[in-house]
């Protein structure tokens, strides 16, 4: 007995371990293909990933064979947006960035030839923008989120009197969901110094000078003298580097400051490699790199940045003070749009900022409707639907935009193509913003998008207050709207693939709304059905 089961574990372990191989064979190929249909590594500047997407940054464009990409078994959908040539891939981009790094030579951010010089324009300066936020800030979503889901269970478990805020229990498990937003500008020095070619562990130093305790404590020393009297901008001086008064902030859960001082720390470092002999390089370059860097981000760079930082956020947060009903409307109405552009990675550092200033932010409860919308759009589909390669396709979609928040899978396998899905979402979206707009629903830390990260949107002493509430019923809304939008404006399938069978069903049929979006729509935003179910 004990041996025919030891011989059956030992099957399983086999078939298991040649299922891996099978896999990673699978996106080794996968990778292998996509960097030679998109010019070989010579063309690629800059290669990051978020949650679906491979995001390349492209010397020349014109080389990618978009069309043979698309066409590819693996790849949901190609959109060439924002300077960025984004490759959907769903649940398996970690895989395949990681067999494309190893092709590109083990480092993601660097490109195997020096890149053409691009005219300096608008839409450069954008694109460049959006592969630097998305290079930077990516990398940590996923622990800012675990953090966030673990922080709001805390704080709800300490509201309902089922764990003391007190016990140890609490301390440790509060620390390990609070580090991270704490040590954020830590993170953030190695991801910003990673991507601007400096040190990445030189970089974490300075992230770490900026939230350095006897930093902070020193902000509640003895005044020296006042600078700036009567102005927004006045500060107490407490002390002074080589007599030059240092302006000092609190810069935990901080995002700019350490980015911008980087950047800086890597042109010094750059300049200073030239100088400094080789065989001494090693040991004084990062010294030399910190003990410029840092001051300069303390007396100059922090300063200045955070003060910008706190207008940007004082004018985003009074665009919904002023009309949060409305401006809710109409961003979960844009929500999903940004999302096929891959525009929406742009508002994440002004998310973490207002986060950071104010403790709260109107715009990630945004997102988070966008994406129940959209799960209700395609459970929708799945029950229009006669073709049944989509109804499968459909409530896989459904449960991964459901259960995690992805929606690109929904969103290029099912809404788009069928257009009117995409147009129900939209519409349910907007309705979702007026309700959370209504309830004044704020995010008080990132967490999931998901139901899992509701307790971020509790009230900061753990409480279910008003727009708790109101992202709960907005949630509500908008899976129900977007399925009946679904049912009322209908799918056609009658020029889908072969596979598709019958007629245009739903109350309108979805012909005429899918025949006047098909024409304002890019092909390759919108792949056909034969492209978009290749998802194995």
């Amino acid at each position: 007995m004990i041996a025919s089961t030891s011989s059956l574990y030992g099957i399983i372990i086999r078939i298991k371990k040649q299922r891996d191989e099978n896999g990673g064979n699978a996106m080794k190929e996968l990778a292998k293909s996509i960097l030679q249909l998109v010019g070989g590594k010579e063309n690629v500047k800059n290669c990051t990933h978020c949650v679906t997407r491979l995001r390349l940054l492209l010397v020349d464009e014109s080389k990618a064979d978009t069309e043979a990409i698309k066409k590819m078994n693996g790849v949901l959908a190609v959109v060439n947006k924002g300077g960025q040539y984004q490759i959907v891939l769903g649940d398996k981009v970690n895989d395949v960035y990681d067999e494309f790094v190893v092709l590109m030579g083990g480092e993601s951010g660097a490109a195997a030839a020096t890149p053409q010089k691009k005219k300096r324009d608008v839409k450069n300066f954008s694109a460049a923008l959006l592969d630097l936020t998305t290079s930077i800030f990516s990398p940590t979503i996923g622990a800012l989120a675990a953090g966030g889901m673990l922080k709001g269970i805390l704080v709800a478990l300490a509201a309902l009197n089922l764990m003391s805020s007190a016990s140890g229990t609490y301390k440790i498990l509060y620390s390990a969901a609070n580090a991270i937003f704490y040590f954020y500008p830590v993170l953030l020095g190695y991801t910003s110094g990673k991507r601007f070619g400096l040190d990445p562990f030189v970089g974490m130093a300075i992230g770490a000078a900026f939230v350095y305790p006897d930093m902070i404590s020193a902000m509640g020393g003895e005044t020296m003298y006042t600078l700036f009297s009567g102005t927004l901008f006045e500060s107490s001086i407490t002390m002074e580097f080589l007599g030059i008064p240092v302006i000092l902030m609190n810069y935990t859960q901080s995002v700019i400051p350490v980015i911008v001082t980087n950047f800086f720390a890597s042109v010094i470092s750059r300049r200073l490699g030239k100088i400094i002999p080789k065989m001494v390089r090693k040991i004084f370059l990062p010294c030399i790199t910190l003990a410029i860097g840092v001051p300069l981000g303390f007396l100059l760079i922090g300063p200045v940045v955070t003060w910008g930082c706190d207008a940007v956020g004082f004018a985003v947060t009074s665009l919904f003070e002023v009309n949060n009903v409305l401006t809710s409307a109409v961003l979960g109405f844009l929500w999903q749009p940004l999302v096929i552009f891959g525009l929406h990675k742009g508002l994440i550092p002004v998310v973490i900022n207002n986060l950071s200033v104010y403790g709260y932010d109107y715009i990630y409860p945004v997102s988070s409707i966008a994406a129940y919308a959209t799960a209700g759009a395609t459970l929708g589909v799945f029950v229009l639907s006669r073709n049944k390669q989509r109804k499968e396709m459909s409530m896989s979609a459904f449960i991964q935009a459901m259960l995690a928040s992805i929606t690109e899978p929904a969103m290029y396998g099912i809404a788009l193509p069928l257009k009117t899905p995409f147009m129900a979402a939209n519409i349910a979206s907007a309705l979702g913003g007026l309700v959370i707009g209504f309830f004044n629903t704020q995010c008080h830390f990132m967490a999931s998008g998901s139901f899992f990260g509701v307790t971020t949107y509790l009230e900061a002493d753990g409480t279910a207050g008003r727009g708790f509430w109101g992202i709960i019923i907005a949630w509500a809304v908008v899976i129900v709207a977007a399925f009946l939008l679904t049912l009322i404006f209908g799918v056609d399938e009658s020029y889908d693939t072969p596979e598709a069978v019958g007629k245009p069903s739903g109350l309108l049929g979805g012909k005429k709304i899918a025949d006047k979006m098909k024409k304002n729509t890019e092909s390759k935003v919108a792949p056909t059905m034969a492209e978009a179910t290749k998802m194995e």
